[in-house]
């Protein structure tokens, strides 16, 4: 059965003009489907040419920004990442999310002309993401195959999970369920932490970007993420997808699951958003002391209804999961 469902959605794929990414390289390289996902990443890994060493600790993340001395543009960039952390069940109705879920949301930064930077530790999704950019300038592409464990959100792992198996701790697929979600959703930024101070593309304004936001662009032309001419440069912009309530504690939050805005994507200029992950990933260190954690959403949540909230502003488009990033590409169409 699972043969006859991998051929459907290969078949799927090339009729969209999409190249299967798993089969692509399986023919590349001659790998049987079974043998490549017992290959150790680790062993990929050590075997790329192209390995970012980005291994840091969370004082790094506390330091000032540097002084950003050049010409910087008005335009977006855009950073994204895939870890894979193996498959998971998510929601109420428990659906499987696979890697080869996420390898075909992907396609869609084919036709993405933004200055994209892309961190994964599968390789798989690296070499795919070469292929999908490289009808694109080079100069507006940076992809890096890591080591996850390299990262502090990753190197958290343990603790997490130290905390998800405490007695009638609430069981929210995968939020508290799978620690390596967690860390992954904990990565962005840490990853637009480091971005940011190194702003490879010179540019005022940064977005992070989940690979599946745009899922449903595939077969759309060239198009490119712009500020929405509403946006208020002192604040950084994310999705409403429920009201702020303010009569409740971050333990509610992480035992009910309540979200308030989506994680899939944020905006902001560099100097705001940066503050904005200092502000976060200190909240993730006080959220581990205190044994109470889950996602992003989860923890800006958290991070709001606490009595020392954060100095930077949100602006909320409202409403859905989506949001911003369907407007910033209404603005970008303009």
């Amino acid at each position: 059965m699972l043969g006859i469902i991998s051929c459907i959605v290969i078949m799927t794929l090339k009729a969209q003009g999409i190249l299967f990414p798993s089969q692509w390289y399986l023919e590349e390289r001659n790998f049987n489907p079974l043998e490549l996902y017992d290959l150790k990443i680790e062993y990929l890994i050590e075997n790329s040419t192209k390995i970012s060493s980005i291994e840091e600790n969370i004082h790094a993340f506390k330091s000032d920004l540097p002084k950003m001395n050049m010409n910087l543009s008005n335009e977006i960039t855009v950073l994204t990442a895939y870890f894979n952390i193996g498959s998971f069940a998510k929601g109420v109705f428990r659906r499987q999310y696979t890697p080869n879920i996420y390898y075909k949301w992907m396609s869609v930064f084919r036709n993405m002309t933004n200055n994209v930077i892309f961190y994964t530790n599968d390789m798989i999704a690296y070499k795919y993401f070469q292929k999908l950019r490289e009808n694109l300038p080079k100069e507006r592409t940076k992809i890096f195959l890591i080591n996850k464990k390299e990262l502090w959100s990753f190197k958290i792992h343990d603790i997490i999970s130290q905390i998800y198996t405490q007695p009638d701790y609430p069981k929210h697929l995968p939020n508290t369920v799978v620690p390596g979600y967690s860390c992954a959703m904990h990565a962005k930024f840490e990853l637009l932490n480091r971005v940011i101070r190194k702003n490879y593309f010179h540019t005022k304004y940064f977005m992070w970007l989940d690979i599946g936001l745009f899922r449903y662009l595939h077969d759309d032309p060239k198009f490119k993420l712009a500020k929405p001419t509403d946006f208020d440069d002192t604040k950084v912009a994310y999705s409403q997808v429920e009201y702020f309530q303010e009569d409740i504690t971050y333990k509610d939050i992480i035992y009910d699951n309540m979200v308030w805005i989506g994680g899939a994507s944020n905006l902001g200029k560099y100097d705001v958003l940066y503050k904005f992950t200092q502000e976060y990933l200190n909240f993730v260190n006080k959220s581990l002391f205190i044994k109470l954690i889950s996602t992003d959403q989860q923890i800006i949540y958290g991070m709001y209804v606490d009595k020392h909230k954060p100095e930077t502003k949100l602006q909320l488009y409202k409403s859905g999961w989506f949001e911003l990033g369907y407007v910033c590409y209404a603005a970008g169409k303009n």
